[in-house]
């Protein structure tokens, strides 16, 4: 019995180290897993209630903000370069046609859909196109998914069918072309009825994704019932489909089934297309009919693989099915992914943005004739001022002030102007293929962007401060005379107020007498950087004020055709430079991939109410856009904030781990590497030998405080859309932070400078855990493999008897 007892002890003592080996894993494991997705998300109703949804949205994230900004703000040197100041954005999904009345009468599952978008795109981190480096600002996403009424998708089906716009008929087949400007305030009232009573946030992004019924589009009686999901064929999808293709323009420019709308959503339409265009003979960007998941042939893919099976395999259709719901549920979540990235949160082309009060814009034409003046309205060539002006104050950062000066110089009265122009002609060979089969070489007269901004910005002041001096002596004397004082006196936690001005020139270089498809770089009327933009403005005939140029041809092809650009329309382009100048926006149809190391294009949503890329055909910029021109300048400002903080605590840990390791006794452990060196001298207020003195790492942690809540609230105010508030906000942030590390900076100076009279000394440390740790280890297995060896008397004798 004794040896019974002794057995069961032995065991119990290998099942307690076994289990504690086994947590001891598990958490290691758990705690090497950075930032795992949660199943949970926010579950909350959608209606029309007095309860503000998107303000719950933001509660139920205010949790992960303040870790996030704790974290940043607390991180080790070690793990300081992964963490992140993560700003809440709501993004909305709006399922119209979903519910089991719009094509094919397919029914999706919303939860299903927003759990998935939670654990695979739970947040997103921009860059800087100018240098590659990720801001040290993420968005944490918070996604909405919904359905709308199937009353609207009988009122857009409706619109749709007034909008069509026969374009071409093959064999049977016809093409129509949808304005998308006559059907976007349907979704302008969707919008509005959808956040009408929530008066907490400032219009959310929305993606509108729409199935509508084609049949009822080309006939809106048309009642024709739809077989099940499971036994749809090729003859059904082709009745569903009615032998027609619709695709959206707008304003005329485009064909596509995605468009950005001119406020702050975007569609996509399911049942249009499918449409191909992207950059001739490259297919990174390009988008093709595998772009937007067309539920027809998806759904005939899985109907051909369930008719394989057997009927007696009930289970074996239920997984085809399901794997139908997941294809359905990822390719929506890939454009929403899409969305974020290139419109909602896109990256930003300018690192640093100019926090200057003034910004002087004079539009300088150059010509090499004396047909017209571009400046003049009122003929084709006439430059739209106002409206250029107008989008240009839209992107102002805060209280700018903008001032806009015009006047028209010959080309020939500036020669190094005129030699630039004639070094940067050049051309480009390409190689084609004739219907014969062989190679012909094709070349092309290009402007090399690169040197005409070069000389253009050697040029700019003095072409500048010239033309404002004969249009205007008063303002040359107060944006350029060097005699008048700067007020630089800034005090802590104001409005942050950089004086000086920001002079921005915009060329527009008009020429005659040049190939007609001469453009910049090839491709474009239109070039810059961030603080000069040039624009192209081609005159087949300079004898005629009112000639009407024919198109260029661009290397980019829309649905078999090559894409043209009117070379007098010059308009568009100039909003485009301005605005990449000023607001540091990226154009839609680009990002930077950190897992490539470059930009990748990407024209999904080339088409919509924004100036940019050879599809679109708006001069004005949509409220995505505007949005993106002010919250650069937030993310610009909190960004430069970020890393003069994450510089000074930088400082902070070399200094003290520079003096504390090892001379003032201190070991290095497993705790001690979860916390900063400021975080240890914190917490240990009665340390003797300490390089800092308590009361300086006290202030410096109040400060620390005063930061975390200050960043807290700037995601509030951002993901509340409350610009002009987070303007104010992250001006004092940044001066905060600034004075916080010149506070920092001068510390650390006078402490090194306490410390020269002292030598320092490295010695190996004369204790360590390590030692005891292997003490108690074998300790603990003498103790165990005793408690065997005496619990067990009768098998040690019965062993030894038999030896002799």
């Amino acid at each position: 019995m004794s040896g019974l007892r002794g057995w069961r002890l032995g065991a119990f003592l290998v099942l307690l180290c076994l289990s504690n080996i086994y947590v001891s894993v598990n958490c290691t494991r758990n705690a090497a897993v950075p930032d795992r997705p949660k199943d949970d998300y926010p579950k909350l109703a959608w209606g029309k209630t007095n309860e503000p949804w998107a303000h719950k949205v933001f509660e139920s994230l205010v949790a992960g903000v303040h870790n996030s900004a704790h974290k940043f703000l607390h991180a080790t040197l070690r793990k300081a370069e992964s963490g992140t100041l993560q700003v809440p954005l709501a993004i909305d999904i709006m399922l119209i046609g979903f519910e089991g009345s719009g094509g094919f009468r397919y029914r999706l599952d919303e939860v299903a859909l927003q759990k998935f978008l939670y654990r695979s795109f739970p947040n997103y981190r921009p860059s800087c196109m100018e240098t590659g480096r990720e801001l040290e600002v993420s968005v944490k996403l918070a996604y909405a998914v919904r359905h709308v009424d199937s009353a609207r998708l009988t009122e857009l089906e409706q619109g749709l069918h007034s909008a069509l716009q026969l374009v071409e008929d093959k064999n049977g087949h016809k093409v129509y072309d949808v304005e998308a400007t006559k059907v976007e305030p349907i979704f302008d009232a969707i919008y509005k009825d959808s956040f009408q009573n929530d008066k907490s946030v400032h219009e959310p992004y929305v993606l509108f994704v729409v199935n509508p019924d084609k049949r009822r589009i080309l006939d809106k009686s048309a009642q024709t019932p739809v077989p099940p999901l499971e036994s749809i064929t090729d003859a059904v999808i082709e009745e569903q489909e009615a032998r027609f293709t619709y695709r959206y323009m707008y304003q005329g420019g485009g064909t596509a089934a995605a468009w950005v709308g001119a406020g702050r959503f975007a569609v996509v339409d399911l049942g249009a297309g499918p449409c191909v265009f992207g950059r001739l003979g490259v297919s990174e960007g390009t988008v093709g009919p595998g772009a937007l998941p067309r539920l027809g042939p998806l759904l005939s893919m899985y109907t051909h693989e369930t008719t394989k099976l057997p009927a007696s395999d009930p289970a074996g259709r239920e997984a085809a099915q399901s794997a139908r719901a997941r294809h359905v549920i990822g390719a929506i979540s890939t454009l929403a992914v899409s969305a974020v990235k290139h419109l909602f949160a896109p990256d930003m082309r300018a690192e640093t943005l100019d926090f200057a009060q003034r910004v002087l814009m004079p539009v300088i034409v150059l010509r090499n004739h004396h047909a017209f003046d571009p400046l003049a309205p009122g003929h084709a060539h006439s430059l739209d001022l106002n409206l250029i002006r107008s989008e240009a104050k839209s992107m102002l950062q805060g209280r700018q002030e903008l001032v806009v000066v015009e006047g028209t110089h010959s080309l020939h009265e500036h020669e190094r102007l005129s030699l630039a122009v004639a070094h940067a002609v050049t051309s480009v060979s390409t190689a084609t293929t004739g219907a014969d089969g062989h190679y012909s070489l094709q070349t092309r007269a290009i402007l090399d962007s690169q040197v005409l901004l070069d000389e253009m910005h050697r040029a700019a002041d003095m072409l500048a401060s010239g033309l404002i001096g004969l249009k205007e002596p008063d303002l040359a004397t107060a944006f350029y005379d060097p005699d008048i004082p700067l007020d630089d006196k800034i005090e802590r936690g104001s409005a942050a107020r950089s004086p000086g001005t920001r002079v921005v020139p915009v060329y527009v270089v008009s020429l005659a007498g040049t190939p007609a498809d001469l453009l910049l770089d090839g491709e474009a009327l239109v070039a810059g950087g961030r603080d000069l933009v040039m624009a192209l403005q081609l005159v087949t005939n300079a004898s005629s004020v009112h000639d009407d140029a024919p198109a260029v041809p661009l290397r980019f092809l829309s649905e078999g055709q090559v894409a043209k650009v009117r070379p007098q329309d010059t308009t568009r382009h100039i909003v485009a430079g301005v605005a990449s100048a000023l607001a540091g926006i990226a154009s839609p149809t680009e990002r930077w991939s950190t897992l490539h190391g470059r930009r990748q294009e990407s024209y999904m949503w080339a088409v919509g109410a924004h100036p940019f890329g050879p599809f679109s055909n708006s001069s004005s910029m949509g409220a995505i856009f505007k949005d993106s021109a002010q919250r650069n300048d937030i993310l610009s400002r909190t960004d430069t904030a970020l890393r003069q903080v994450r510089e000074a605590l930088r400082e902070v840990d070399g200094f003290v781990a520079k003096y504390m390791r090892r001379p003032f006794g201190d070991t290095v452990n497993a705790s001690a590497a979860t916390e900063s060196w400021l975080d240890q001298l914190y917490h240990d207020p009665d340390r003797k030998h300490a390089p800092l003195p308590h009361t300086i790492v006290q202030q410096m942690e109040t400060e620390l405080k005063v930061l975390e809540r200050l960043f807290i609230k700037l995601s509030k105010m951002l993901y509340n859309h409350n610009m002009k508030e987070a303007k104010t906000l992250a001006s004092s942030t940044l001066i905060t932070t600034h004075t916080f590390s010149k506070f920092v900076r001068d510390q650390i100076d006078k402490a090194n400078d306490a410390l020269r009279c002292c030598r320092l000394e490295h010695t190996m440390p004369q204790h360590s855990m390590a030692y005891t740790y292997a003490a108690i280890l074998v300790a603990g297995i003498t103790v165990y493999w005793m408690v065997i060896y005496f619990a067990q008397p009768k098998q040690r004798d019965r062993y030894h008897y038999g030896r002799y």
